[in-house]
């Protein structure tokens, strides 16, 4: 998870990734295992001053490098 300010990543009801404070754009990263399935997420984001960015990427079983999350991989139940 990849912001400028401030961010938090929540996966199945927990948080996951904390990567808070005043700062550029910069990336935390958390290692999880992840069953196949849905797996309701929620990112959270705050800005101060300056440049905005967000970007939530992975990195897929086997690859080498992180990827940004296609849209194709989110989905929204309706009414949320």
């Amino acid at each position: 998870l990849s912001s400028d300010d401030g961010s938090r990543l929540e996966l199945d009801g927990a948080s996951v990734l904390e990567h808070d404070g005043l700062h550029s754009f910069s990336g935390a990263e958390v290692v999880l295992e992840l069953a196949a399935g849905e797996h309701p997420l929620r990112v959270q984001a705050f800005q101060n001053e300056g440049g905005f960015g967000l970007e939530l990427a992975w990195r897929r079983p086997g690859a080498s490098a992180y990827e940004r999350v296609p849209a194709g991989a989110l989905s929204c139940r309706a009414g949320e």
